[in-house]
This record gives structure tokens, sequence and C-alpha cells, in this order.
């Protein structure tokens, strides 16, 4: 059954659209959130150096908050959720792309919405 539902091109879209409409509404609200996404596809820019991005699990979780949260923004095309974030003991600088697809979850305060 899931496969069904991943594999319908209409569920994906509803699903990419509650993820940009949520993100907005929290980005819009000023409530910080976090992300749970598949990292095979995420961009840094500049590249993690290894020793950092060798930590990095094939699911993540990004917390968006202070800076993070400040700096995030919806691309206009809609589809791709940047933010700038820290990493690693000395907090290299990083552009982070995520393509809303790749969201599995969004949590407020460690808790699922």
């Amino acid at each position: 059954m899931l496969d069904k539902l991943i594999n319908n091109e209409k569920f994906c879209e509803s699903m990419n659209e509650n993820a940009r409409d949520i993100i907005s509404f929290m980005l819009d609200h000023e409530v910080e959130f976090g992300v749970i996404c598949g990292t095979d596809e995420v961009v840094f820019e500049p590249e993690l150096p290894p020793e950092i991005k060798k930590h990095i699990k094939q699911v993540a979780l990004f917390v968006l908050s202070n800076y993070s949260f400040e700096s995030a923004y919806i691309s206009d095309l809609g589809d791709t959720l940047y933010f700038e974030a820290g990493f690693g003991a000395d907090n290299y600088a990083s552009l982070v792309a995520i393509d809303l697809s790749d969201i599995v979850q969004i949590i407020v305060e460690e808790a699922p919405i």
C-alpha cells in the first residue's frame, strides 16, 4: 500500500504542498521547527568537510532555531527549503538546501505535527 501512495503523483504533490504550507506558516509566524528528511539529496554550500559529513545519517533531523531559523526561506518555485547552519565542533557554516519532497516529518518543540 505504501508503494502505491509514494508512487502516486497526486499524493506526492499534495504532500509537497502540505509541507510548503506548514513551513511557510511557521516562518511567517516565527515558530521555530525541525525537519526530518532523507539526506541523499540535501545540498550543502559550501560542501561539508568529510570529517563532518560522515556523521550525517541517511535520515537526519535539522532544527531551525536562532540564526538557522532567521535565515530560512522557501525558494521562489516553492520546492526547496533553504537555511544557513553551523556544523561540527567549529560550527562550519553552510547553506543547506532541502527539497520539500525529501521531508518526512516536521517537528515543533520535539513533537511531530
